[in-house]
């Protein structure tokens, strides 16, 4: 329980699973003859356990209960395997997806990214396998919004992580297939995935604009800036909302700096990296769960109004990647290309 909570309770992984929902799962499976558990939601705990282990060795922990820490995650890692494995295709349901999606998170936490990406694949196709891709019509509010979020959360990692590392996208989001279209720009207020959201958003307009060349995808990425939310826009945004919720101002630093990521990278033929800012940006849902105590399933529903007291402030992201633009500008001068990011001056 311990290794769970720790988990769960970090702010910069915890979105990956609904804390409320995965405790009340796991406390079913321990309740669950050993010979009626699913593989699914075995393999789901032991992603879990792995994951928490290897965060604490990343933090110092070198034992756990007289256990080698870095020995003990890489066991329950192999265990997971051994178990993932025995899932067919199509089988496993949302579990099987959440358990393969924090094997990506642990091996690109190992510093596997190729690894990392080749199970991020076979998360996708598990999830366009139980039609996660789909728009869910027949299932409640909350559930729905479950299903795409952690489809968001999945095609988010895809670009970033293909973009890191120079490959392919496992998928088109803007395919016709694809159901789960991005919410409208107007008409919500902030709340603690829009900025996500958005993101998507701009994933989907990007991959429809490729075919038809650099020039019509810059224009797509200045029409996101323009049609962005008045709240979000960079300069002068409209600040109603920062004081009632207080991580308004880094989901705008976000959104600026994934934005500008973008024009800049089809601009100059270049890749800036890009996961550790969709890492980071993700990791605002973790440490909302972590200082309010709405329970599931209003608060993952993504227009409920933001809680008005938090208690503690929301933890600084994106240095480096301001740090990384501003270096970029001398790139831009010497092609004569800074006026198409006057927005970050």
């Amino acid at each position: 329980d311990d290794i769970v909570q720790n988990w769960l309770n970090r702010d910069d992984q915890s979105y990956a699973l609904d804390p409320t929902e995965f405790m009340a799962q796991y406390e079913r499976w321990w309740a669950t003859p050993r010979e009626k558990v699913t593989p699914s939601l075995t393999s789901l705990i032991l992603r879990v356990f792995a994951c928490s282990l290897r965060f604490l060795a990343r933090g110092g922990v070198t034992e756990f209960y007289g256990m080698n820490v870095q020995e003990l995650t890489d066991n329950v890692h192999t265990a997971a395997n051994e178990v993932s494995n025995s899932i067919q295709p199509g089988e496993g349901g949302v579990s099987h997806v959440q358990g393969l999606f924090l094997t990506a998170i642990w091996l690109e936490s190992t510093g596997q990214k190729k690894e990392a990406w080749h199970t991020l694949n076979k998360a996708l196709t598990a999830a366009l396998e139980i039609g996660l891709h789909k728009s869910h019509g027949g299932m409640s509010e909350s559930d729905r919004e479950r299903a795409r979020r952690l489809w968001v959360i999945l095609c988010l990692w895809d670009d970033a992580l293909s973009s890191d590392l120079s490959l392919p996208l496992h998928f088109n989001p803007a395919d016709p297939a694809i159901e789960v279209s991005p919410l409208p720009i107007e008409g919500n207020q902030p709340s603690v995935f829009r900025h996500l959201d958005l993101h998507y958003q701009l994933c989907v307009s990007v991959a429809a604009a490729k075919p038809r060349g650099e020039s019509e995808v810059r224009s797509v990425i200045s029409e996101w800036f323009e049609n962005i939310p008045e709240e979000y826009k960079q300069p002068d945004p409209d600040t109603r909302w920062d004081e009632e919720w207080r991580y308004l101002p880094t989901q705008r630093r976000y959104l600026s700096s994934i934005g500008s990521v973008a024009l800049f990278n089809h601009t100059m033929g270049k890749r800036l990296p890009l996961l550790q800012a969709v890492k980071e940006g993700l990791s605002l849902v973790g440490q909302e769960r972590s200082v309010t105590e709405t329970p599931v399933p209003q608060h993952i529903l993504a227009y409920s109004p933001p809680p008005s007291q938090l208690s503690k402030p929301p933890k600084p992201i994106m240095e480096a990647f301001e740090r990384f633009m501003k270096s970029a500008f001398s790139d831009l001068d010497n092609v004569g290309k800074r006026d198409e990011f006057h927005f970050l001056m």
